[in-house]
């Protein structure tokens, strides 16, 4: 080392050095960087690591810094113009030694002070550590070259300076491994407890729950102890350690205030109470919960938000893989629990508390298609009276048509008008008697909800709270819960296993009347069980009614808001999902029965969609193919269920065909034909409508082109499924311009859902 060429420094020059160094310092704390994430920590080693790096600074060569500088000024174009601007100078200044060939000490110390500025703050980011390696190699070489250029007495102190930081920090991965350990037994008992209790309480097991979540809550007090405690206070100063020390006592410590938290209030939580008996439910056992519930539904938020927080890339695989498994089953449970405390906080009003309640209850046959699941057939209005259920109307669709409503002009928006005037909700200024048959075509449940409100107002002059719809699923699943229906005109019983099959197709076998009479004896009994018999708590209905629910065979809307909201949370609103995000693809296929039977049963859908989306610029084309199997035979079965209302051979299945999708369908294709279509909006969608006809035993398939722009980012298809009998076969593959996969997924999905690079969730 005694040829290298260093520049003199003198006693003078230290001091303005000193002084620049305590500048940069002083701007390095006030940076924003975080390499330890806590505040006092990350000032210390940011001054130090400042005040280092100019008096390295000041013997280095000229052309380091300028490399330095020029790293410096590439990494920060990329973000703001005063960081560029401050790069550039510093290039600018170590050009200039290195054009005058002078000694210039200062002015170094000063381009590496500017240099380290800049690097500090820069936010550029296309992967993790991204800054960081940016930041070395703009340093780094700096450091070495001016110590390597510094005296020898000075070399040897900041080469055993580093061999000390280096024994700190093998001490500080041995103590924090030593704490880990023995902190390890209790901490995996606090996270299997807490995990077991979340999924008791998604499952409505209370008791369970609670002595689960006590449990986890002792076990990561202890394991708390130990990652907080002497041993693991010196991984708090090494960057990357220390993000891993915090967020294992930070989890923990919050883990166990929340499972505390939430196993008292579960045990002062008996859901047992909540039971439908002699058709009264006891309205006051849902005030008593409304506290509990809603403490445990902040303490499982803030379970939640704890995780969340923790969230980091710094932190080792196996902690990262445990907290998302974590994450995943709190932000079930947080949901879960949100609803459960609104519908405690809501349900004694919902159920008559404060005055009587009129619901209207729709029941409808998804073998006849419409939008929303099918034809509505039967109908019930049912009254609750300080939680006293009564069914106090009833009769068939046939009963409602024969009132005028020609007086009526419903209260919708004129987009709502413009789809569904032509089926009747609009002639002649008012509503079409056939329109009861025609007003769940819109797979949107508040519009539907909202119409016969309006409707069955006019009709019998009584207004109601809310409208529910339930299909021959979803009366399966009541079955299943109330017990079997005796029909003992015809000797037969309905129960949860044949109830669909009965009420979609082999009620058919009967004559209309005896039919008639046949609809109205099962829903009768259906709702009798419930008035007279008892229930069990929702717990226990839940696992069984959830899938009817979340699948669109059980759906509801409230006229008031909050009420709709609580729909909303707990998936009953089969709703038509509202897009407000940049780069959201989405789509729906809706079915209209238009031969006038009860086909649908024998039809089989496969739907493939092949989006190829820019996602830096959100342009999109696509490709959409629905396949229409149609298995109906041309004998065999009842005219009601394959013959038809248009002259045409039996087993023939006419259909409306509306596509909702965030594109614009430029064209129609069908079994190779290109043919014209309408196009319209609804509810943020364009909706284009193709009438197809398929025949007994054939196969019809409809192509549709797309494009559109969808906004930039990372692309995610949002998927709204029509409950038919038999569920459709999705395929979607989404790539890129350049034909790498985005996405893809092949099978099917019965709910509404979101389907992105990840995988697939539920909507909402």
């Amino acid at each position: 080392m005694s040829g290298l060429r260093r520049n003199t420094i003198t006693s003078d020059d230290d001091r303005w050095i000193a002084l620049v160094a305590a500048g940069s310092a002083l701007a390095a704390a006030f940076s924003g960087a975080a390499p330890t994430g806590a505040t006092a920590i990350d000032a210390v080693i940011l001054v130090l690591f400042a005040a280092f790096v100019v008096w390295a600074g000041a013997s280095a060569a000229w052309w380091i810094l300028a490399v330095g500088a020029a790293v410096a000024t590439s990494a920060a174009a990329a973000d703001f113009v005063v960081a560029t601007v401050a790069a550039v100078a510093a290039l600018a200044g170590a050009l200039r030694i290195g054009a005058t060939r002078a000694n210039r000490p200062i002015w170094r110390a000063a381009i590496a002070g500017t240099i380290v500025q800049v690097v500090l703050r820069i936010e550029w980011s296309p992967f993790f550590l991204s800054s960081a390696l940016v930041g070395a190699a703009a340093i780094a070489p700096i450091v070495v070259n001016g110590v390597v250029r510094r005296q020898r007495h000075l070399r040897k102190r900041v080469y055993w300076g580093i061999a000390g930081l280096a024994a700190l920090v093998v001490v500080a991965v041995g103590s924090m491994g030593a704490a880990a350990a023995t902190a390890r037994s209790d901490a995996t008992g606090g996270y299997t407890g807490m995990l077991d209790g979340l999924e008791f309480v998604q499952d409505g097991r209370i008791p369970e729950a609670a002595e689960a979540l006590h449990t986890a809550a002792a076990d990561f007090e202890r394991a708390d102890a130990r990652l907080s405690g002497p041993l693991s206070q010196l991984a708090r100063l090494v960057p990357g350690l220390a993000q891993n020390r915090n967020a294992g006592s930070d989890v923990v410590g919050r883990a166990a205030a929340s499972a505390g938290a939430a196993a008292n209030a579960l045990d002062v939580v008996d859901l047992d109470l909540l039971t439908v008996s002699g058709g009264v439910i006891d309205v006051f056992a849902f005030a008593d919960l409304e506290a509990p519930l809603a403490t445990l539904d902040e303490t499982i938020a803030d379970l939640d938000k704890a995780l969340r927080d923790a969230e980091s890339p710094w932190l080792v695989t196996p902690f990262a893989t445990r907290l998302d498994t974590a994450l995943d089953r709190a932000a079930q449970v947080a949901h879960q629990s949100k609803a459960t405390a609104a519908a405690a906080r809501l349900a004694p009003d919902i159920l008559g508390a404060d005055g009587l309640r009129r619901y209207f209850i729709a029941f409808v046959n998804s073998a006849e298609a419409r939008g929303l699941s099918g034809l509505m057939g039967n109908w019930s209005e049912l009254t609750i009276d300080k939680g006293r259920l009564k069914i106090t109307a009833n009769g068939r669709t046939n009963d409602l048509q024969r009132q005028a409503l020609r007086t009526l002009e419903l209260d919708a928006p004129q987009e709502y008008i413009d789809r569904y005037g032509s089926f009747g909700a609009s002639v002649d200024g008012g509503v079409a008697l056939k329109y009861w048959s025609n007003v769940t075509m819109t797979p949107d449940m508040p519009s539907v909800g909202n119409a016969m409100s309006q409707m069955y107002k006019q009709v019998t002059g009584r207004n109601v709270d809310g409208v529910f719809v339930i299909d021959a699923a979803g009366i399966a699943k009541l079955i299943e819960i109330t017990g079997p229906v005796e029909l003992p005109e015809i000797g037969f019983r309905i129960d949860s296993s044949n109830a669909e099959e009965f009420l979609t197709v082999e009620q058919y076998e009967f004559a209309e009347n005896e039919r008639e009479d046949l609809l109205t004896a099962v829903t009768d009994a259906t709702i009798a069980n419930v008035l007279e018999g008892e229930l069990p708590p929702p717990q226990r209905m839940a696992p069984t009614l959830a899938p009817a629910v979340l699948n669109g065979h059980i759906s509801a809307w409230a006229v008031r808001p909050e009420e709709q909201a609580l729909f909303e949370l707990v998936g009953m609103d089969a709703s038509l999902p509202v897009i407000q995000t940049a780069s959201t693809d989405a789509i729906a296929v809706s079915n209209n029965n238009a031969s006038g039977n009860k086909i649908e049963s024998f039809l089989q859908r496969t739907i493939e969609y092949r989006p190829v989306v820019d996602q830096s610029s959100g342009k999109a084309t696509a490709t959409l193919r629905i396949e229409f199997e149609n298995t109906a035979p041309t004998t065999g079965f009842n005219d009601y269920v394959i013959g038809n209302l248009i002259d045409e051979p039996a087993g023939t299945n006419r259909m409306f065909v509306d596509v909702y999708t965030r594109m614009f369908v430029d064209r129609s294709v069908v079994d190779g034909v290109e043919t014209s279509f309408a196009r319209k909006p609804e509810l943020g969608y364009w909706v284009a409508t193709q009438g197809i006809d398929v025949a007994s035993g054939a196969t019809a398939v409809l192509e549709m082109e797309l494009s559109g722009d969808l906004g930039p980012g990372g692309y995610q298809l949002v998927y709204r499924p029509q409950p038919l009998p038999n569920p459709d076969e999705l395929i979607v593959e989404a790539t890129k311009p350049d034909g790498s996969s985005i996405l893809s997924f092949e099978g099917t999905l019965e709910r509404r859902s979101v389907l992105d690079a990840s995988g697939v969730e539920a909507w909402r």
